[in-house]
């Protein structure tokens, strides 16, 4: 499901930085064949370099919506600010959100038997979840503080940025993570399906892998 979601995400930005030129199903088409090498590789260890690209990507998503809001402050009058919420579907929605972004923990069995320091996983997933939060926590807050009850998801719909040139790098780089995720989120279940098919005892194990993660 998280994979799925994050090929249609994908495709939806593509979608927005081409202005609606591509549609929505071509768009799909197209995210499925730059995600289409990731079939040869093979094992968690050889996907996981992505994760540094990742990493660096989230960096820089933070840092370009940031300084966004911060050139950009709220049009009059002043936005609305509510310290709790009383709208129950919005907190659906919220919640679902902060659900979604910890939605690749399908992984953690598969990176736990791939460590080298196994004893050192519960540190792992500490810092993991950690470092999840620094990177949504800001962007809520700032968001939040700047445009108040205006402030639109994703955020770079907001009104007030819609207009300016980092929209597209905000998009881009959205889209980059969600890239780099998905080979990470798909690699453990492709192996599993590969395991109970016994791909690798087969002859040419790599064409079949090619045609079981296809």
């Amino acid at each position: 499901l998280v994979g799925t979601l994050y090929h249609l995400l994908s495709a939806s930005n593509l979608v927005a930085l081409t202005d609606g030129s591509v549609s929505m199903p071509v768009a799909i088409l197209i995210v499925g064949a730059v995600l289409w090498p990731h079939c040869l590789l093979k094992t968690l260890g050889e996907v996981a370099p992505l994760s540094y690209l990742n990493m660096a990507v989230n960096v820089s998503l933070l840092v370009v919506t940031l300084s966004a809001a911060a050139r950009h402050p709220s049009a009059p009058p002043p936005p609305k600010h509510e310290i709790v919420g009383s709208h129950l579907f919005k907190f659906g929605t919220a919640f679902a959100s902060f659900g979604f972004a910890y939605g690749v923990h399908p992984v953690l069995p598969s990176i736990l038997a791939s460590m080298r320091r196994p004893q050192h996983y519960v540190r792992m997933v500490g810092a993991s979840f950690l470092s999840t939060l620094l990177f949504y926590v800001p962007i809520m807050v700032v968001c939040y503080d700047v445009y108040g009850d205006r402030v639109l998801s994703p955020v770079y719909r907001t009104p007030e940025l819609q207009h300016d040139a980092s929209v597209r790098v905000i998009i881009g780089l959205i889209s980059a993570h969600l890239l780099f995720a998905y080979l990470v989120v798909m690699n453990p279940p492709a192996r599993a399906l590969e395991g109970a098919l016994r791909v690798v005892s087969r002859r040419r194990p790599l064409l079949w892998r090619m045609v079981v993660r296809s």
